[in-house]
């Protein structure tokens, strides 16, 4: 094998390690995320104006929905990575709620998001592990030589 060859198998074997070394490092940087920096929100599509909020914080009663006096709230919770803190209310009637205002310029991370991609990289990485392994073990393989005056 000529050094080129020899260069190039080391190559292949090195970047297939790296490959598959991140293939578990992915989704531990995906949990990683989703402990450390995301946090369980309701978005808010029309959120209410200062006014607004007082005058519907004088109709509400104990046992209606919070998140209606401060605007439109989605049906369900979502989980965000790292919300805007000058976006999100937390509701003096409920410090348990998280409120996220949103609109047609603030866009929200999800981690939904961040786990297909996290899923989608580490199976791209383990491809890229295999078939540089592989291609690695074909250039390494024997070759018969050719005896001499054949």
């Amino acid at each position: 094998m000529g050094g080129y060859d020899r260069r190039m198998t080391r190559l292949l074997f090195i970047v297939g390690a790296l490959a598959a070394l991140a293939v578990p490092g992915i989704p531990l940087i995906a949990v990683y995320i989703d402990k450390k920096m995301s946090k369980d929100v309701y978005l808010l599509s029309n959120a209410a104006d200062e006014g607004m909020v007082e005058l519907n914080r004088s109709f509400w009663e104990p046992g209606q929905p919070v998140a209606a006096i401060y605007g439109q709230p989605t049906d369900k919770r979502i989980r965000v990575v790292r919300p805007d803190p000058a976006r999100t209310i937390v509701p003096r009637e409920d410090p348990s709620l998280t409120l996220l205002r949103v609109d047609s310029t603030y866009h929200p991370l999800q981690l939904q998001t961040v786990a297909y991609f996290a899923k989608w990289c580490t199976v791209a990485n383990a491809a890229v592990a295999l078939v540089c392994f592989l291609a690695a073990m074909v250039r390494t393989r024997v070759r018969p030589v050719a005896p001499p005056g054949a």
